[in-house]
């Protein structure tokens, strides 16, 4: 099984030693290449010349500039307006000879990424509350009874991560809002354009009625209802209101953006809150040593990165073993 990675830049990507990992644990032959691509619509006539690719995962720039180039999308895709995982058919009842259907893992891959993440910090603070003694800690014992002892850490400080910070816009920001949501997990949202200019990703310009998608129909609006601040008002960001902060652009990425982070001060955070960095290489990005330097808690995209490769290996190898029958659904 041939599989790859297209994006720009890619050659950071972990993504070849994980499908190595999950090939010899399942005991599949595959190839996994890393595609740098600056330009992703040449997607179709790179596909068409490597007939053996089955699958790709997509990464930044492309997560939403790849739905146009898509024959269908998962649920999982039209939903969120983005796609990081392409399942390629070759069927000669398509006009080239090939379908592509994207799907997004990364709701899945950030949410249990995130969980995870948000029980460590919990226990954290759970084993940093000292034992108190209630009322009856101070009353004797009854008469041939022990004396009781101290009350166990309790859980009156643990944080429960309900408020939210994105930052960011893209395709990552989106899995995230829904994932958020899915969470019931409230948020704002800080970005570098307008607030009128988000979310002004429309699939009906590429796919003309949303009713002809295979799949649930798209769901405009991931960060509707989220109050949205822009970078020269951050004056007006209520920092300390936030338990958690999710840092969505590729700031502090090695290559390409190594060495920087956002302009941002979080210095009046919650010494309580979890900043969650996307980016996975370096392991402790410019942004993640700040916040560790203001007293924050920090959790790096690997995790993250993990849980949506299995997701993606999933879809590739159960199509593979369904290949011989022609009437499979992508779904």
């Amino acid at each position: 099984m041939r599989l790859g990675l297209i994006g720009f830049p890619v050659s950071h990507s972990w993504s070849p030693r994980l499908f190595a990992r999950f090939a010899e644990r399942d005991g599949i032959p595959v190839r996994y290449d890393l595609f740098p691509m600056p330009n992703v619509s040449v997607l179709r006539s790179f596909l068409l010349a490597n007939p053996d690719i089955v699958g790709l995962n997509a990464t930044i720039p492309h997560k939403t500039a790849v739905l146009s180039l898509c024959d269908a999308l998962h649920p999982s895709a039209s939903r969120i307006g983005a796609a990081n995982t392409l399942l390629i058919r070759r069927n000669d009842r398509y006009g080239d000879g090939m379908q592509i259907t994207g799907y997004n893992t990364d709701v899945g891959g950030f949410a249990a990424a995130l969980c995870r993440a948000m029980a460590e910090v919990d226990s954290e603070l759970a084993a940093a509350v000292p034992a108190t003694r209630g009322p009856a800690d101070s009353m004797p014992a009854a008469p041939g009874q022990a004396a009781p002892g101290p009350a166990a850490p309790g859980p009156a400080r643990i944080l429960k991560h309900r408020r939210a910070l994105i930052l960011g816009s893209g395709g990552s920001a989106r899995a995230v809002a829904w994932a958020l949501r899915d969470l019931g997990i409230s948020f704002d949202q800080l970005v570098r354009a307008t607030p009128e200019a988000v979310d002004s990703t429309d699939l009906t310009q590429a796919w003309g009625d949303p009713a002809s998608l295979q799949g649930s129909p798209p769901i405009p609006g991931a960060f509707a209802g989220a109050r949205r601040f822009t970078y020269d008002a951050l004056g007006s960001v209520p920092w300390e209101d936030y338990d958690l902060l999710v840092h969505c652009t590729p700031l502090g990425m090695d290559p390409g953006f190594a060495g920087q982070r956002l302009p941002i001060d979080l210095s009046h955070c919650r010494a309580s809150t979890l900043l969650f960095d996307l980016v996975y290489t370096p392991e402790i990005t410019p942004l993640m040593q700040y916040a560790l330097d203001c007293g924050l808690h920090v959790c790096g995209g690997i995790g993250m990165l993990e849980h949506q490769a299995e997701e993606a290996w999933t879809i590739w190898k159960s199509a593979t073993d369904a290949e011989s029958d022609t009437n499979e659904s992508p779904f």
